[in-house]
């Protein structure tokens, strides 16, 4: 384990140095009961080991998309093609608001993006600007045609490392099985070219199916358990602001909810939409985007799937629960 930690270090610190991106953003976790009740939320946790265990699928992955190609057979590969310029433009754009400068061309590499990203990480607005980042790529898919991995800076990947979740690496696993000597028998080689490109277009598709249904599911859970906490209080992020109010996420349980404007009884506040932030007419207090504020549940719409919250007046904010590792524990509650 020292000497694969050692390796592991050595397999990081080369990849980002070449212009991998990582978008170590919060991803939500979400525990239940036997009866499939909620008992916590919270964000994952991504250890070392988890990073470790990562590099070498990463290069196992590369490995094998390398071999496949190099004796010149066909496979499936996981490819992630450059942004669009639009896309780009856009993003540059909104940085620029955000007041960081990011120029960009159609010849842009993935080094430029993960320096970008490693000059902002300790802004506000920092998980704001990956997750906008991450909207600006391009959607990795599966095909044939070999365009290399812009994200992870790759000229060659292939999923191989999870058979037993993704079938994609199952059918890679099946088309090494069946290469003699670096090729592949002849009437298979002959066939095998038009099944690699039906399959990468349909796990394709049903890749987003899954990522939309598991984004949603994630929503409902949330929900419902944030129906069984109105009124408690959490500190959070400010993740997004609008002419109507602002999006916080509650730190350490990965929810978002909205204040809207309405409940903001203090002043009357105008969006500034070029500088991300809502200011008082009279008092000029803000609320801009990346800004920690202190929150309460006040209102949760199960059938929406929206949360809407209040901002706890600074003198209160002192009465508000500190959040645990995956949330406020309510175990026993959670179980009657």
């Amino acid at each position: 384990l020292r000497t694969a930690r050692k390796l592991a270090s050595i397999l990081s610190k080369r990849r980002f140095r070449q212009g991998s991106l990582d978008f170590d953003l919060p991803e939500a976790k979400i525990i239940l009961n036997e009866q499939g009740e909620v008992l916590e939320l919270g964000n994952r946790v991504r250890l070392e080991s988890h990073r470790l265990v990562e590099e070498f699928m990463l290069v196992a992955n590369r490995a094998v998309a390398l071999h496949v190609f190099h004796n010149a057979q066909p496979l499936l590969y996981r490819v992630h093609d450059k942004p669009s310029m639009d896309k780009l433009e856009a993003f540059s754009d909104m940085m620029k608001r955000l007041g960081h400068h990011f120029p960009v061309s159609p010849t842009m590499k993935p080094v430029q993006f993960a320096r970008f990203l490693e000059k902002v990480k300790d802004t506000p607005e920092a998980d704001f600007i990956n997750e906008l980042m991450l909207r600006s790529m391009a959607k990795a898919v599966y095909q044939q045609n070999n365009i290399g991995h812009f994200g992870l800076a790759f000229t060659h990947y292939a999923h191989f490392t999870s058979p037993i979740r993704r079938y994609p690496d199952l059918l890679v696993h099946r088309l090494l099985r069946k290469m003699k000597n670096g090729h592949y028998p002849v009437a298979f080689a002959r066939r095998v070219g038009s099944v690699i490109d039906n399959v990468g277009r349909h796990c394709s598709e049903t890749e987003r199916v899954a990522e939309t249904a598991e984004r949603q599911a994630i929503k409902v859970k949330q929900v419902v358990y944030m129906a069984r906490h109105l009124g408690e209080q959490y500190s959070g992020v400010i993740t997004g602001v609008t002419p109507y109010g602002f999006f916080v996420r509650l730190n350490s349980m990965g929810v978002e909810g909205m204040v809207r404007v309405s409940t903001i009884d203090d002043d009357f506040y105008h969006h500034e939409e070029s500088n991300f932030r809502l200011i008082g007419r009279r008092s000029k207090k803000v609320f801009r985007l990346g800004d920690a504020v202190d929150v309460g549940v006040s209102k949760v719409d199960t059938s929406r799937h929206e949360i809407d919250l209040f901002v706890v007046a600074r003198k209160a904010a002192g009465k508000k629960k500190a959040d645990k590792k995956f949330g406020r524990k309510k175990r026993k509650k959670a179980k009657k």
